[in-house]
């Protein structure tokens, strides 16, 4: 079996008296879409997105102070896909982390600046 190269960034945060590692990945595959409806949310992958995702929440579940980002929010989603519903960009974290979803603009925000003592 061939190996999942990924081309990240990774961000160290502080969230709740810990620091969060923030794994970014750079290019993630152009077929994954999630898409919220009504009462669920939608994700559509292809066969190479569908190993990308496990992956990715693979790394996410064996690590409990890391959060994996993906920025597939520009990808477009199948034609056949009714109705046409916002794309979002997807975030897995170990349950144990007891992460807020409502905290992750100001972690992204904070996982955008530089730190001048790891950038280095």
């Amino acid at each position: 079996m061939d190996r999942l190269a990924l081309q990240t960034t990774v961000s160290h945060v502080r969230y709740n008296g810990d620091e969060l590692r923030v794994v970014r990945v750079e290019r993630p595959p152009r077929h994954i879409v999630a898409q919220a409806s009504y009462n669920y949310y939608d994700i559509h992958a292809d066969r190479g997105g569908a190993v990308f995702l496990a992956a990715a929440w693979a790394l996410a579940k064996r690590s409990p102070r890391s959060l994996v980002y993906l920025p597939i929010r520009a990808n477009l989603p199948p034609l056949e896909v009714a109705p046409p519903s916002p794309t979002l960009d997807l975030v897995f974290v170990h349950a144990s982390a007891q992460f807020r979803a409502s905290q992750w603009k100001s972690v992204r925000a904070r996982s955008r600046e530089r730190d001048p003592v790891r950038d280095r």
